[in-house]
């Protein structure tokens, strides 16, 4: 998987004009977001959000991979 189809396919969706795939990708987000606090409930995400928040962070303060190689 390339990340940046990601953000390319949602622009060339609405390009195309698309608007039942857009409509269908959303609500199967919605669809599997409301399954997975049905079956582990709010503090799943409240946990993973937070973590994202930290590993962001860490990786904002982070040297470049680049830079930390030897030859």
């Amino acid at each position: 998987f390339k990340p940046q189809l990601g953000i390319l396919l949602p622009v060339a969706l609405l390009a195309s004009g698309n608007r039942r795939a857009i409509a269908a990708a959303c609500g199967t987000v919605l669809a599997l977001a409301a399954l997975s606090i049905a079956a582990f409930g709010v503090g799943v995400w409240r946990i993973y959000f937070t973590y994202m928040r930290e590993y962001s962070a860490f990786m904002a303060d982070a040297p470049p991979l680049i830079a930390n190689l030897t030859v």
